[in-house]
């Protein structure tokens, strides 16, 4: 076993196969040292008939959606390490295209949503006294921006691509056909149905604390700063989120193609997901959970009392700034990559460096306060840890 797994990495060194293929060659080869040839067996059965009935049907994330999540899940699904090699390989192949197809397809599926020509309008939508608690945008094609102001009403002003419409006045009634907007029961909703239409939309709110803030869009971009509720929730099948200065108790961020950017703020409890995408969270969470399919993270977290950080890639790297004078009880684990541990006064619990598996479970300046629980996982990426400058 020890020599196919060398063999598996010269194949990723040499770029005969791709560092996800190498990665799941060599969970199967584990999953045959541990697994029975009787569950294997059922194992095997379960991913084929999966990957005969997945095909490219009408909405490519959901392809994408499921195939990454197969991914992460595949550690308690693998078959077993086949010793017959042709028929290993045309299985690893075959496995290993489906994700790669349907990443591929998200980065290369153009969602400008061209129905032909279209008649550009601008409508803003106006209350001269705002006083609902909880907020929801929802977008099927555009992008937002969340401002605050000291006004005591909200404006939203609009640029909406109006497609297959020749006239002004046919654009702008269309648009303010689908579009919702109004209070209803402490709540004020702005809302879109239409992806044949392209709204470009900023939003004045006044600033104050709210009791929730939700965001959508399909297709789209989100980006607010000044953010203040007690539970916030933004979410974009593609696109980028990029937030400053939030200050949640619960915060929830996730896309499936795009970066997500968290500068500055607190929150209590963060989760930040991207299936495609780098994230960067520079802010103080008591609670973070960051997830990324493909793509990198980079934190600069701070912490005044004990918090946790439990970060997942995929395929990238973790690079991680952490309070210099506060404990860190930490779990750090690679299977192809690397890691780097600079923080000061690190005593080592227990370490493995195998020759596809590297972890390690450390304590650094173990008599200091706050503590910070974290554990930080990658596959075929690097992880890094160092002090805050």
């Amino acid at each position: 076993m020890e020599e196919e797994r060398r063999q598996i990495l010269r194949m990723i060194e040499e770029g005969k196969i791709s560092a996800e293929e190498g990665v799941r060659l060599l969970e199967a080869l584990s999953a045959d040292k541990s697994g029975s040839s009787r569950s294997g067996r059922k194992n095997g059965s379960t991913r084929s008939s999966q990957r005969s009935s997945g095909g490219f049907g009408a909405d490519p994330f959901n392809i994408f959606r499921d195939a990454a999540g197969r991914a992460f899940q595949r550690r308690d699904r693998q078959p077993p390490f086949d010793k017959e090699k042709k028929m290993f390989q045309e299985w690893s192949d075959q496995a290993s295209s489906f994700v790669d197809t349907a990443v591929k397809k998200v980065k290369e599926m153009d969602l400008d949503f061209n129905f032909g020509p279209y008649t550009e309008v601008s409508h803003t939508f106006e209350l001269q006294h705002l006083s609902d608690k909880n907020i929801e945008f929802a977008l099927e094609n555009g992008s937002f921006e969340w401002k605050t102001w000291d006004m005591p009403g909200i404006k939203i002003d609009c640029r909406v691509k109006v497609y297959r419409e020749e006239s002004e006045d046919q654009a702008s009634s269309r648009f303010l056909n689908d579009a919702e907007f109004g209070s209803e029961e402490g709540r004020l909703l702005f809302r879109t149905k239409s992806k044949a239409m392209k709204v470009e939309a900023v939003v004045y709110v006044p600033s104050k604390r709210y009791e929730s803030i939700k965001w959508h869009t399909f297709n789209g971009h989100l980006k607010g700063e000044s953010i203040d509720t007690d539970r916030f929730s933004a979410k974009a099948s593609n696109g980028s989120l990029f937030f400053r200065d939030v200050q949640a108790s619960r915060m929830f961020a996730e896309t499936g193609n795009g970066p997500i950017t968290l500068q500055g703020g607190s929150a209590d409890l963060a989760t930040l997901k991207t299936w495609n995408g780098s994230v960067m969270c520079r802010a103080e969470v008591k609670d973070l959970e960051v997830e990324v399919f493909n793509g990198s993270v980079t934190g600069i977290l701070s912490y005044k009392e004990d918090a946790k950080a439990v970060i997942q890639a995929k395929t990238g790297n973790i690079d991680l700034e952490l309070e210099p004078s506060a404990r860190t009880d930490g779990h750090l684990e690679t299977m192809t990559g690397t890691y780097h541990n600079d923080l000061a006064e690190v005593e080592i619990l227990e370490e493995q460096k195998e020759f596809v598996q590297k972890s390690v479970r450390f304590m650094s300046r173990p008599t200091a306060s706050p503590t910070l629980r974290l554990e930080a996982l990658t596959k075929t990426g690097s992880i890094t840890v160092k002090p805050k400058i």
